[in-house]
């Protein structure tokens, strides 16, 4: 659960945050931002991307820092996040259709940020789906680029 407050005075906002497990009432992470109000986007994308990374962080890693977070800082990085989770959901689908969809919205996650190696994990499940789903001419080729992508997703981790 995520809990806070904003404050304005003038020119400048201070907004508290912090976050909470709903279940069991444990604190996850709280922090406290002072800000100019012609920076409000910046600061909203800010928090958003601390508050993916904490849930990230407590629920999937025991609670030690994600290396993968040091690539969704930022608008753009926040932009990559989106669009990987987007195309991840369509994965999931496991149909050829959205699997297309998905692989076309990991290209442009990668166009965006070619550093962040997990638009290439996820376009390589893609190229996976492919292959199990007979969305290929070349099973072998397709394979192929599988393993490329992971290579390519070790290089930038």
């Amino acid at each position: 659960m995520l809990e806070g407050s904003v404050q304005r005075s003038g020119d400048r906002v201070r907004i508290t945050a912090q976050l909470i497990d709903a279940l069991t009432g444990d604190f996850i992470w709280a922090e406290r931002y002072d800000h100019d109000l012609k920076d409000i986007f910046a600061l909203q994308d800010e928090i958003t991307i601390k508050v993916l990374g904490s849930t990230k962080v407590k629920l999937t890693e025991g609670g030690q820092v994600g290396r993968s977070e040091k690539y969704f800082k930022g608008k753009q990085g926040l932009d990559c996040y989106l669009k990987i989770m987007e195309g991840r959901g369509y994965l999931e689908r496991w149909n050829i259709e959205d699997n297309n969809l998905a692989r076309r919205m990991l290209e442009e996650a990668i166009a965006m940020c070619p550093e962040n190696p997990m638009g290439y994990v996820h376009l390589g499940f893609g190229f996976r789906n492919d292959y199990w789903l007979g969305n290929t001419k070349s099973p072998r080729e397709t394979i192929e680029k599988g393993i490329e992508l992971a290579q390519k997703a070790l290089c930038h981790g």
